[in-house]
């Protein structure tokens, strides 16, 4: 099957985040970079062997998916270019500055059967991602995201640029139609709304009091939920989650308050990083065809033909409470103990890889560290 040709319209803070991501991608061939300022174009698409561009009609026609990552005044046109040109379409949040070009894209995007998404990070944060409201949805919610000023983004509100994430959150967790909505807001350091509180009451009944600011002197992204029997702590800068849950025992003379079951999700983020540098150590004094991983990978690989799996004893990860089990997966080629762990690990090889039967020091199978990390998000109640 033949590579998808992408490329990245705007090569700014985010932009070359996305230059990077297709380029290492087996499936994508990063084949242009955009961005008005030449050397800003020439600096990204080189580390990746792309052209850079300064203009993006260059490309029209002539790419299968484009990430949009300019200002956000100039999604739309940028957007509608490329849908109309048969192009696949991931756009940074917000999507638009509008209702009515947020519409038209949806619209073009249908016409033309082709792919529009919006770049919603956070949804995929670790710890929005265990958050699970099995019980019941919340009555109340409180967020808040603050973030020091900083010169770009600021051709749109703070409600566009940071509290657009919370909003999208909130009603995913509601599911609720909004009733009402009371919102103030000031301008402080730009020239559009740079703090802005809003009181969002839906159908439902729940009230969510959200408040974002793009000139506070900290940083802070967490959002609160109060259940009937249960409240959560969500903290998305350091990726925590907490939960706690009414109890039998009474607190008060009377008053069954006790709390019990406080979960709490230590960072994820930190536990992978711990865990990548640990399988690299071990990875440094590994021979040809072998993969170190975690035992419920080992176990899910053994008996495959061809790979035989070694215990090498149980590893301390640094700022992890727990020692974990570390396996050698071992095979006559790399692709072939590849080929065992890949389907375990839901990743691909790449040919490149495969067909060089490089060490494991030298290839991408990191996969002790995802396994690691969803370990860690799957169980908070080990860590609390």
């Amino acid at each position: 099957m033949s590579k998808l040709k992408c490329a990245v319209i705007g090569a700014g803070y985010l932009g070359k985040f996305h230059a990077e991501k297709y380029a290492a991608l087996p499936d994508c061939e990063l084949v242009g970079v955009i961005d008005t300022d030449r050397a800003t174009a020439e600096a990204v698409a080189g580390r990746h062997n792309a052209t850079a561009y300064t203009d993006y009609r260059e490309l029209l026609g002539k790419v299968d998916a484009v990430s949009v990552v300019v200002p956000t005044s100039l999604h739309f046109e940028v957007a509608r270019d490329f849908l109309d040109a048969g192009s696949h379409v991931l756009v940074e949040k917000p999507i638009t500055v509008t209702v009515e070009e947020a519409d038209e894209l949806i619209r073009l995007a249908r016409a033309n059967q082709r792919i529009l998404m919006v770049g919603h990070l956070e949804r995929f944060n670790p710890a929005l991602l265990n958050l699970e409201l099995t019980e019941n949805r919340p009555l109340f919610i409180e967020s808040h995201r603050l973030a020091p000023f900083k010169p770009r983004a600021n051709d749109v509100s703070v409600i566009l640029d940071l509290m657009i994430h919370d909003i999208d959150i909130i009603l995913d967790i509601v599911g609720s139609e909004v009733e009402r909505i009371d919102a103030n807001g000031l301008r402080v350091l730009s020239g559009d709304t740079d703090i802005v509180n809003a009181r969002i009451t839906f159908k439902s009944g729940c009230v969510a009091n959200v408040t974002a600011s793009r000139i506070s002197t900290k940083v802070e992204r967490k959002m609160r939920l109060f259940l009937p029997n249960a409240y959560v702590s969500v903290d998305f800068q350091n990726r925590a989650l907490a939960r706690y849950r009414k109890g039998e025992k009474e607190m008060f003379p009377g008053v069954r308050m006790g709390i019990h079951g406080g979960r709490v999700l230590q960072n994820a983020g930190r536990y992978y990083g711990a865990a990548l540098n640990l399988t690299a150590r071990l990875a440094a004094h590994a021979q040809p065809g072998q993969i170190v991983c975690s035992a419920s990978i080992a176990a899910a690989c053994e008996g495959h033909a061809g790979v035989t799996c070694r215990g090498l004893g149980a590893v301390r990860f640094k700022n992890v409470p727990m020692p974990i089990d570390v396996f050698e997966i071992a095979a006559p080629h790399a692709a072939d103990a590849a080929a065992a762990v890949d389907p375990v690990c839901r990743m691909h090889v790449s040919e490149r890889t495969a067909a060089a039967q490089v060490t494991y020091r030298d290839a991408v199978y990191l996969f002790c560290s995802f396994d690691c990390a969803r370990a860690f998000t799957s169980t908070p109640e080990q860590y609390a």
